[in-house]
Formats: C-alpha cells, structure tokens, sequence
C-alpha cells in the first residue's frame, strides 16, 4: 500500500499510516484539479514569441545569480560560488 505515513521508525519495522483515505494520497500524486489548468498553460505558450520566452528566461537566470551570489554565512563569507560565464548575462 503507497501513499504518506505518519510516523516510522527505521530501525525497526514500524510504520503508522494516516487516518484519513484522502491522507494517503497527499504526497507524490497529482492533483486531478491541475488537469484542467494544462488547457489554459499551453494557450499563453503558444500566445508568446521566441524573443518573449528569451528575455523571460534570461531575467530569471540573472534573478537567480543574483540571488544566489547574495547569499552570506553568519561569519559573512559567500555561501556560493558561481562558475562560468558570468559577464555574458
């Protein structure tokens, strides 16, 4: 039987199932509601152009660069390194 559990304990064989029939199908099932969301997703791609989707693209990559390069440890040193091209965005 597949679905979430409550509790489990690894070094044993123990596993508490949730209670409720809906509980079980929470985590790694699709919601059925998304189905009818997919109709109206693939209407704005067809609707944008190559040049839209291109500058789309480009502003979350450098959004996330960004991001990522301003993140510190408590001692203030940088938590990432990005390597790569970095002048080219």
């Amino acid at each position: 039987m597949a679905g979430t559990v409550a509790a489990s304990i690894a070094d044993i064989d123990f596993i508490k199932r949730r209670e409720g029939i809906e509980e079980l199908f929470e985590d790694g099932t699709a919601s059925f509601l998304s189905i009818a969301s997919l109709h109206h997703g693939f209407k704005i791609l067809n609707s944008l152009t190559v040049s839209a989707i291109s500058r789309h693209t480009t502003s979350l990559a450098l959004y996330t660069r960004k991001t990522l390069l301003a993140l510190r440890h408590g001692n203030g040193s940088s938590v990432c390194i990005l390597y790569g091209r970095h002048n080219s965005m």
